[in-house]
């Protein structure tokens, strides 16, 4: 199931601000699969703290969809990591024991 970003924020709320992660994420974007979602960039390495600076940048955001229109981010919206115009990958709870772990 792909996680939302209200449930992002809350897990990475509740991490080591200054842990290094490897393969997380940066600049949100609207999602190329369904505009109404989030996406965000890959990021070969960065912080807990960054990515969240970056997840709570994206909450209330209004973004461009790839090919037009503006779209609102909540809570609700699903969360994936990608490329601009590219489709990517969901970000699951299983992302979250990646991160964990390193």
């Amino acid at each position: 199931m792909v996680t939302e970003l209200g449930d992002l924020i809350k897990w990475l709320s509740s991490q080591d601000p200054d842990k290094k992660v490897i393969n997380g994420f940066g600049e949100p974007m609207s999602w190329r699969g369904d505009y109404y979602q989030l996406s965000f960039a890959p990021e070969k390495e960065t912080t807990i703290k960054d990515m969240l600076d970056n997840a709570l940048s994206a909450l209330g955001n209004t973004f461009v969809g790839y090919k037009g229109g503006e779209f609102v981010m909540d809570k609700n919206s699903e969360v994936y990591i990608a490329n601009y115009s590219e489709t990517g990958e969901p970000v699951t709870t299983y992302t979250f024991k990646y991160w964990e772990i390193q």
